[in-house]
């Protein structure tokens, strides 16, 4: 009995970490902002009938300066990854989804999430992936205001969409 209960254990354990969403710490110590893997790194490929894994890093920025009328400072309060609303569940192969850490996949400003691409695909063949990145801002009244620390992650208008659309995941049979 013991021996049963040990190798649930260790075979549970091994599914559990498997299951893991690992943010890129050379992406994060870089000066980029956004989501990684890129087209240029891509997704790992997977087969049928096993089990896949893929973690997605979001990197967000706190703030910007743009031209809108005159320059205007946007302080950013969080970015959400969302399927565009013609693609279903982001073009993922069927068998698998995406699930992010905080759930609902919006990242605070100035911080950074992960999100992890999981299950069993039951299709071999080539998908094409879409991903949105929505950012929310607040403008400020002068170029050189500070933004607050944490951002209220409830508030902000909608600034723009990031259209993620040059990623690809291979099923093999």
């Amino acid at each position: 009995m013991k021996t049963i209960l040990l190798l649930l254990s260790i075979l549970l354990t091994g599914v559990l970490q498997s299951q893991t969403c690992m943010i890129n710490p050379d992406f994060i110590a870089s000066s980029k902002y956004g989501f990684y893997p890129n087209a240029i790194v891509g997704f790992a490929g997977g087969r049928v009938g096993v089990q896949y894994n893929q973690s997605i890093t979001v990197k967000a920025r706190l703030d910007t300066t743009v031209m809108v009328v005159g320059l205007t400072h946007i302080c950013f309060t969080r970015y959400e990854l969302v399927s565009p609303p013609n693609v279903s569940n982001f073009g993922l192969p069927p068998g698998l989804a995406l699930q992010g850490i905080p759930t609902d996949l919006k990242t605070p400003a100035n911080a950074v999430s992960c999100a992890l691409i999981t299950g069993v695909p039951t299709t071999a063949g080539t998908f094409n992936l879409s991903f949105q990145i929505k950012r929310y801002g607040n403008p400020t009244a002068n170029v050189s205001d500070t933004c607050p620390m944490p951002p209220n992650v409830n508030s902000g208008i909608g600034f723009d969409i990031s259209n993620i659309n040059n990623l690809t995941i291979s099923i093999q049979p």
